[in-house]
Formats: structure tokens, C-alpha cells, sequence
């Protein structure tokens, strides 16, 4: 029984590790999100800047074609963040699975002890009775 309990903790372990990738990898998402978020601020600003002189056709272009592009970037950035998040929610459920299955069991084996303790003390009782009597008569 212990030895399966062992297998199982070692389980809930993987599970724990798994989650703290999936964390991780979702922060470094959300980082690559604010990257690209923050180039579309810049690109915006410089449009801004921009637009007081005058656009010659060929900046006003390549601003444009500049700002689709970041935004198409941060559109998948976004969408990796949901991704990520999506991820580490499915691996927090599997550590959640594993710890349950994990404290299920050392429910069972604590019961299993607290029995058998049960049983060793109602055995001795009838060893001390059967000893009493024996002497008495």
C-alpha cells in the first residue's frame, strides 16, 4: 500500500511541475503580448508625430502596412495568451485529479491503521478477559 501511495505522490508531483510550465509559459506569453502591444503604441505615436508634417505616400504606406502587421501580431500574441491560459487551467485540474486521488488514499490507509488498531485492542481485551476467566474458575 505504500508503495502505490509513493506512485501516486510522485504523480501529484508531475502534475505540480506540469502546471508550473504551463504558468511560466503563460507569463511569457502575456510578456510577448505587452511586446507587441507596446509596438503598436510606438507605431501609433509615430503616425501621430507624423501626420503634424506632411505624409508623403510612401511613409504613409509603410506605416500603414507597419501598423497591420503589429497588430496582426498582437491579434496572435492574444490569441497564444488564451491559449496559455487554457493550458494551465487544464494542468491545475490534473493537480487538483492527482492531489485528490493522493489524500483519497491516505484517507483509506489512515482508516486501514486506525482499524487494524481497532482490531488489536478488541483482541487483547478478549486475550485479558479469556486470562481472567481461566484464572477464576
Amino acid at each position: 500500500m505504500q508503495s502505490i501511495l509513493r506512485l501516486r505522490e510522485a504523480a501529484q508531483e508531475k502534475a505540480l511541475e506540469q502546471y508550473g510550465l504551463s504558468v511560466r509559459q503563460r507569463k511569457a506569453a502575456e510578456e510577448h503580448l505587452r511586446l507587441k502591444e507596446a509596438k503598436i503604441v510606438e507605431i501609433e505615436g509615430a503616425i501621430r508625430d507624423t501626420r503634424s508634417f506632411l505624409f508623403d505616400p510612401q511613409t504613409q504606406m509603410a506605416y500603414s502596412y507597419g501598423l497591420i502587421g503589429a497588430q496582426a501580431d498582437s491579434d496572435l500574441a492574444q490569441a497564444q495568451v488564451l491559449q496559455a491560459k487554457q493550458e494551465e487551467q487544464k494542468a491545475f485540474n490534473a493537480f487538483l485529479e492527482k492531489k485528490k486521488e493522493v489524500d483519497v488514499f491516505e484517507k483509506l490507509r489512515k482508516r486501514q491503521v486506525a482499524e487494524h488498531f481497532q482490531e488489536s485492542i478488541k483482541s487483547e481485551q478478549k486475550e485479558a478477559e479469556d486470562t481472567f476467566n481461566a484464572r477464576r474458575k
